[in-house]
Parts: C-alpha cells; structure tokens; sequence
C-alpha cells in the first residue's frame, strides 16, 4: 500500500499584502492569501481565497518578490491551525503550509511589460552612411 499524502496545488494572484515576521527563535515566516478561479468559472465569478503560510527562506523569498495582484503557484499542505479566541471559543482555520512556489505573470509584471512595450524605442542607425 501506497502512503497517503496530503498535498495541495494551487495557481493564483497574491491578493493581500504579505506580513513577514520572526518568531521569537528568529525563524521567517509570513502569512498571505491568494485568490484562485475556480475552474470553468467566468472571469465575473469571484474567486477562492486561500491563506497560506510560508517559513524560513521562502517566507522571505516571497515576501521580498511578491506583492497584491502578483501570479504566483504554490505546492504545499492544507494544515488546520486551532487556537481558542479571547472569549473561550475554539476555532479552527484551514491554512495551506507552503513547501515550495513558483513565479508567474501577474498584474505587476504585466504592467512594467506594458511600459516597456510603450516607451519610445530608439531609431537604428546605419553606420555606412555616416560622413565621419
């Protein structure tokens, strides 16, 4: 028998700013949510939202590369985080544990691409036909 794993896969935009912080032994770690549509959705359906937690070099990788808006894919597990609130209520949070990401095109990159593809470009000159 195959061991079983609990494995998430998720491809979407950054779409709140991302905390870093250390705990007190000084390890990185930062929180952040994405947003993912869900499949055959229309783009006027609203998305998923996910939050995500990121330790130790990731965290600061992403918190350094990334932003609201900004494509990102996650590969990680879904991890349910228990705490008891400050009127004694329990409660319990899905949070996906973020092993490894990867970058893709997000608003930010489409935007400096945009501003790239607008400025002026210069004007080739042909060299032989210069009188010096």
């Amino acid at each position: 028998m195959t061991a079983l794993r609990n494995l998430v896969v998720l491809v979407g935009r950054v779409s709140r700013d991302i905390e870093l912080r250390k705990t007190q032994s000084d390890i990185p770690v930062c929180n952040f949510s994405i947003a993912v549509q869900r499949p055959g959705a229309n783009k006027e359906d609203k998305p998923d939202f996910f939050d995500c937690v990121a330790w130790r070099g990731a965290a600061e990788n992403i918190s350094k590369y990334f932003g609201q808006g900004d494509g990102i894919g996650i590969c990680g597990s879904l991890q349910n985080d228990e705490h008891t609130d400050k009127d004694g209520n329990k409660r319990r949070k899905t949070v996906v544990l973020v092993e490894s990401f990867e970058f893709l095109p997000g608003k930010k990159q489409k935007a400096e691409q945009a501003q790239q593809d607008a400025a002026p470009k210069p004007m080739p000159v042909d060299t032989d036909e210069m009188p010096f």
